[in-house]
């Protein structure tokens, strides 16, 4: 296998000597969700081995290339953050139900609608709650 560049899109050939199947395309870095995600920043601009790994793989064209992002390379402070993905943290109650809730189906407890969700005013819910302020209390 033979790593070049043609018409600015990294290539993957057959070497000279077995029959040359079709190129095929590899993904620069800089435009791979790897690179886009921005959770490699830091060692990017920082780690000098890294950037040799990317120059090594064929990935990139100069070990020391231009961030588009505009991050420079040995800078610490400041470089773009990952996207932020905001998820509800789950109380206590809440991994509790998560656990139980297929038991209390199969025994018919009552305290799960028609649906399938936890009725609010059922038993189950007021435990869950009393174990999802118990978890706030602890830190959990």
């Amino acid at each position: 296998m033979v790593l070049e560049w043609l018409d600015n899109n990294l290539m993957v050939t057959a070497p000279p000597s077995s029959p040359a199947p079709p190129a095929m395309p590899l993904r620069p870095f800089l435009a791979s969700g790897h690179c886009k995600s921005r959770v490699h920043c830091m060692a990017c601009r920082n780690d000098a081995a890294f950037r040799a790994s990317l120059l090594a793989s064929g990935l990139v064209r100069e070990r020391d290339f231009e961030c588009p992002l505009g991050a420079r390379i040995g800078q610490t402070e400041g470089l773009p953050e990952p996207p932020s993905i905001h998820r509800p943290k789950m109380g206590l109650g809440d991994v509790i139900e998560k656990m139980a809730k297929p038991i209390a189906r199969a025994l018919k407890l009552g305290c799960l609608d028609a649906g399938g969700k936890l009725r609010s005013n059922s038993p189950c819910a007021k435990r869950r709650e009393a174990a999802n302020r118990f978890g706030r209390r602890i830190g959990l």
